[in-house]
C-alpha cells in the first residue's frame, strides 16, 4: 500500500500561502472587501480559487504590499451591463456608417 500522507518537505498550496500572508499581518477579508468595493465572500472565493480581476489585483499589489508570488492570476474580464445611453449612441454610429 502507497503512503499519501503529507510529505513536510512539500510546499503549502498557494491558497494556504496566501492565507498564511494575510493572517501574519492582520489583513482580513473585510479590508480587503472594503478596498475593491465587493463583499467579503467574493474576496474569499478570489483568493480561494487564485483567478481575479486585474482591478483587484492592483489592489492587492499596491495597497496591501501582496507579494507577486502569492497574487491571484487574472480572471477574463466580464463587460457590463451597457447603459440606455450608450445603445442609442452605438445606434447613431451604426446607421451613420
Amino acid at each position: 500500500m502507497i503512503n499519501r500522507t503529507h510529505d513536510a518537505t512539500q510546499e503549502l498550496p498557494v491558497a494556504y500561502q496566501r492565507r498564511a500572508w494575510m493572517d501574519e499581518r492582520g489583513i482580513t477579508n473585510i479590508q480587503i472587501a472594503g478596498a475593491c468595493g465587493v463583499t467579503p465572500s467574493r474576496v474569499s472565493t478570489m483568493l480561494r480559487k487564485g483567478r481575479a480581476p486585474r482591478r483587484y489585483i492592483a489592489i492587492l499589489s499596491e495597497r496591501f504590499g501582496m507579494p507577486e508570488n502569492l497574487l491571484p492570476a487574472p480572471s477574463r474580464e466580464k463587460p457590463g451591463p451597457i447603459s440606455a445611453k450608450d445603445r442609442q449612441g452605438k445606434a447613431e454610429v451604426s446607421a451613420t456608417a
